[in-house]
C-alpha cells in the first residue's frame, strides 16, 4: 500500500471512499473535495481580484483534508445530537466539558468574555460608525461591568446557573460628542435558555430632559438602535445552534481589522492606563504576549459553523461561520447568513493579554469591527482597557443594589478616564472593510455583493484606504 497526500497508508481508492464518506456526514458535497469553485455570486475575476493573497500557499484546510496530526487537537466527534449526553437539568447542554474538545465544546467557552471581559471592571470606551458615503459618528465614554462569571465557574454557568437570572450589569456614560455628554445607557444581561429568550432589559437616561426610558427587553437576534451589530454578535450562547467543523485555518495581522495606508499610528493604554504610541501596521491579531503564533506570526484557527435552532429563537439569520483560536478560544472573525444563505456580515475582533496570571482567560477585547454588507455600513468599538474597579465598589451578592434603573443614580457622575486617539472623527482614517476571502470553504460560504460594494470593494483593495460613493 502507498502513502497518499495526508500520510495515510490506504490506497488512493479507498482514501476516496472514506473521503466521500466523511465529506457526507460532515455535510460536505462530495465534489469539494477533489476542486475547488468560486463563491456562489462572484465570478472567478472577482475572486481574484478580491483575494489577491489566494494566489500564495493556501492556509486553509477543511475536515476532509486534516491528517491525524492537524485532528489531534479536537475531538472530531460525528455522534449525532440526539445521541450526546446531556446534563440532566439542561438538557440542551452536553453532559462534559473536556479535551480534546468537541465543536460543540469550543462554543460553550465563547460564552465567557469575548466581548465584555469576564471579570468586573472599569474603563474607557468608545465606538465609531461610517456608511458608504462617508458620513461618520463617533462617541467616547467610560463603561463599568459587574460580572458574576469567570473562567473557575464557568461549568458552573453551563450547569447550574438557572435560566432567566441576571449574570452582568453594564453602564455606559457617555462624554462626546457633547450631544451624547452625561447620557447613561444601562442593561443588563440574562442567561438564555429554552424557555427564556429575553437577553437583557435597557435603560437610557437622558440629562437634558432629566428623563429616564425603560427600553424595554433585548432578545439575542435584535440590533444595537445605532451599530451594525446584534446582541447575538456581541455574545455567543451556543444551545442556540447546532455545531459542526468546517476545518482549520491561519490568520495574519492584515487578516482583521485592517487600517489604511495613511493611518501610521495608533494610542493604546495599558493595564495602568499609561499611553503607549505604536505602528498601526504592527498590531498583532492577539497581541505580543500570545505564546501560540506559528512560525510566520500566524494565528492558527478553528473553523466552525453554527445552523440555528429554531426550536430555541426565532433567528433572523440562518447560519453562522467563527474562526476561533486554537490557544485562548478567542473568536478572531464571525460571518453571519441570511435566512436565504446570503454573507450579511462580518465581524472581527483584535485581542491582547491583560491578565497574565490568568493565561488564555486573561485576553480581551482591543478594537472590535463589523461590517453590514447589504447596506455597506461599519462600525468600531474600542476598549483600550479593562482594570478592575477603582472608582465604584459592589457587593456581589446584591449587584442591583448599586446598579439602580432610577434617576438619582443615572444622574450621578463620575470622574471620566480621558479615551485614546483610537475614536476620531476623521472617515479617511477609518478601518478598510474585512476581507472576503471567497477561496476559502468554497462549498460552506455564499458571497454575494451589490455591483456597486464589489467596486467600492476592489478600488479600496488597491488604494488600501476606504472608498466611498
Amino acid at each position: 500500500m502507498k502513502e497518499n497526500d495526508y500520510g495515510q497508508s490506504i490506497t488512493r481508492r479507498k482514501f476516496i471512499e472514506k473521503s466521500i464518506r466523511t465529506a457526507i456526514v460532515c455535510g460536505l458535497a462530495p465534489s469539494v473535495l477533489f476542486k475547488t469553485r468560486p463563491a456562489s455570486g462572484l465570478s472567478l475575476c472577482d475572486v481574484e481580484e478580491l483575494c489577491p493573497e489566494a494566489d500564495g500557499k493556501a492556509t486553509w484546510k477543511d475536515v476532509c483534508q486534516l491528517s491525524r496530526k492537524d485532528m489531534e487537537t479536537f475531538n472530531m466527534d460525528l455522534t449525532p445530537w440526539e445521541k450526546t449526553p446531556r446534563h440532566s437539568q439542561y438538557t440542551y447542554v452536553a453532559a462534559k466539558l473536556a479535551p480534546p474538545y468537541t465543536a460543540t465544546e469550543i462554543a460553550y467557552m465563547l460564552t465567557v468574555g469575548q466581548h465584555f471581559p469576564w471579570w468586573t471592571h472599569e474603563g474607557p470606551m468608545g465606538g465609531m460608525m461610517i456608511n458608504n458615503r462617508g458620513g461618520l459618528n463617533y462617541y467616547t465614554g467610560q463603561r463599568e461591568v459587574w460580572s458574576a462569571l469567570s473562567p473557575d465557574t464557568l461549568e458552573d454557568y453551563l450547569y447550574r446557573w438557572p435560566e432567566n437570572k441576571i449574570y452582568m450589569w453594564i453602564l455606559d456614560r457617555y462624554h462626546k460628542p457633547a450631544l451624547y455628554r452625561y447620557t447613561k445607557f444601562l442593561q443588563n444581561v440574562y442567561r438564555c435558555g429554552k424557555t427564556h429568550e429575553k437577553y437583557s432589559d435597557k435603560w437610557h437616561f437622558y440629562p437634558g430632559v432629566q428623563k429616564l426610558v425603560t427600553e424595554g427587553e433585548a432578545r439575542y437576534s435584535d440590533q444595537y438602535f445605532d451599530r451594525d451589530f446584534t446582541y447575538g454578535d456581541t455574545a455567543m450562547i451556543p444551545w442556540y445552534y447546532t455545531w459542526r467543523f468546517l476545518g482549520t485555518d491561519v490568520l495574519y495581522n492584515n487578516d482583521t481589522v485592517r487600517f489604511p495606508d495613511a493611518r501610521k499610528e495608533i494610542t493604546i493604554r495599558n493595564w495602568d492606563g499609561q499611553a503607549i504610541k505604536q505602528d498601526a501596521g504592527s498590531l498583532s491579531i492577539m497581541g505580543k504576549d500570545y505564546p501560540a503564533y506559528n512560525s510566520n506570526g500566524g494565528v492558527p484557527c478553528y473553523v466552525m459553523e453554527a445552523t440555528a435552532n429554531c426550536d430555541f429563537f426565532a433567528p433572523e439569520h440562518k447560519r453562522l461561520i467563527l474562526w476561533v483560536d486554537m490557544y485562548a478560544h478567542r473568536e478572531l472573525r464571525r460571518e453571519r447568513y441570511d435566512l436565504d444563505n446570503n454573507l450579511m456580515a462580518i465581524t472581527e475582533a483584535k485581542n491582547r493579554l491583560e491578565l497574565k496570571d490568568k493565561g488564555k482567560w486573561g485576553y480581551s477585547i482591543l478594537i472590535y469591527l463589523a461590517w453590514d454588507l447589504k447596506n455597506d455600513h461599519m462600525s468600531a468599538n474600542h476598549y483600550d482597557f479593562h482594570r478592575f474597579p477603582r472608582t465604584f465598589e459592589i457587593d456581589p451578592e446584591k449587584p442591583e443594589a448599586y446598579f439602580r434603573p432610577n434617576p438619582v443614580f443615572m444622574e450621578s457622575e463620575m470622574f471620566p478616564v480621558p479615551f485614546s486617539t483610537m475614536v476620531f472623527s476623521d472617515p479617511e482614517a477609518f478601518y478598510l472593510r474585512p476581507k472576503l476571502m471567497p477561496e476559502k470553504f468554497p462549498s460552506a460560504r455564499k458571497i454575494s455583493l451589490s455591483k456597486q460594494t464589489l467596486k467600492l470593494v476592489k478600488a479600496q483593495n488597491e488604494e488600501k484606504k476606504l472608498v466611498f460613493i
